[in-house]
């Protein structure tokens, strides 16, 4: 099976990827994916040329203030990050792609189902703070994702409410499977 797993910043996408894993799923963070593009020497160019940084934390001070840069840093990433993921679940029968806009890089083609991970604002922010943000900085990021969230929500095969216990968020997965 190849899922693709969306969801808001603190919903808890990397914890149902761990459990996933358990159970022979290949793993393809695509977060850690876009973080190789900003060292590949033309990708990093382009981004330094546009924005005077390739350091991410000065990019995501940027660009989840201002949409136009978002737009731009995106044109720059999205089309190496979609031929890297293309390149590493190619032959690949079970794995699953953890990326929160999963639509607008157009990785939901290569999945067969996809799969919408939730939790409340509150829990999600609790589980950000261990992060460093603090709310600002999750709305920001929000507001970044929550459009193609919505936008393909028609096409979302299973949702994951992620405020239970381990054990039922496991076992809710495994009748799934």
């Amino acid at each position: 099976m190849k899922i693709g797993l969306i969801g808001l910043a603190g919903s808890g996408k990397s914890y149902i990827s761990k459990i996933l894993n358990q159970y022979e799923f290949d793993i393809i963070e695509v977060d850690k994916i876009g973080h190789e593009a900003l060292k590949d020497k033309s990708i990093a160019s382009l981004v330094q040329d546009r924005f005077g940084t390739t350091d991410r934390s000065e990019l995501g001070k940027i660009v989840f203030s201002d949409d136009g840069a978002l737009r731009d840093l995106e044109e720059i990433i999205h089309p190496w990050i979609k031929e890297r993921v293309t390149e590493l679940t190619e032959g690949k029968d079970n794995f699953v792609l953890d990326a929160a806009i999963l639509f607008r890089i157009g990785l939901h083609k290569l999945v067969d189902e996809v799969w919408l991970v939730y939790a409340s604002f509150p829990e999600r922010l609790k589980r950000v703070e261990e992060r460093g943000w603090n709310k600002e900085e999750l709305l920001k990021r929000d507001s970044a994702v929550v459009e193609d969230v919505l936008r393909n929500a028609d096409k979302v095969t299973k949702t994951i409410m992620n405020e239970k216990s381990d054990a039922a968020i496991a076992k809710f997965l495994i009748e799934r499977l």
